[in-house]
């Protein structure tokens, strides 16, 4: 049987097809990913630098028990960027540990 999966998004603004080509580069952390589809929208259409129609939505399909036990524990409340209407959570990846997990289940096309 197949172990049930966690969805993690990661929006990009300006490295996305890079990303997908080699996953998240560690020496780049932290880096934020969430949940919730809304959260990584959120940093495309609100984040002080974004592009409007520039960004991409990275998923990941993380086996729950390593969501769990890697993941999990560091999540916390996100509002997202200004005007912070957002009620949402995100994950901070900040160990190459962390940064693996999200690039060895990414969801390329």
């Amino acid at each position: 049987m197949t172990e049930e999966t966690v969805s993690v998004f990661h929006g990009s603004i300006d490295n996305g097809a890079n990303i997908l080509q080699y996953g998240l580069d560690a020496a780049r952390a932290p880096t934020f990913v969430s949940t919730d589809w809304a959260a990584a929208e959120n940093a495309l259409m609100s984040h002080p630098d974004a592009i409007p129609g520039l960004g991409t939505i990275i998923e990941s399909r993380i086996p729950m028990s390593q969501f769990e036990s890697v993941l999990a524990p560091f999540e916390r409340s996100y509002s997202g960027f200004y005007p912070y209407g957002l009620q949402s959570t995100e994950i901070t990846l900040r160990t190459p540990e962390q940064i693996q997990l999200f690039n060895q289940y990414m969801v390329t096309p």
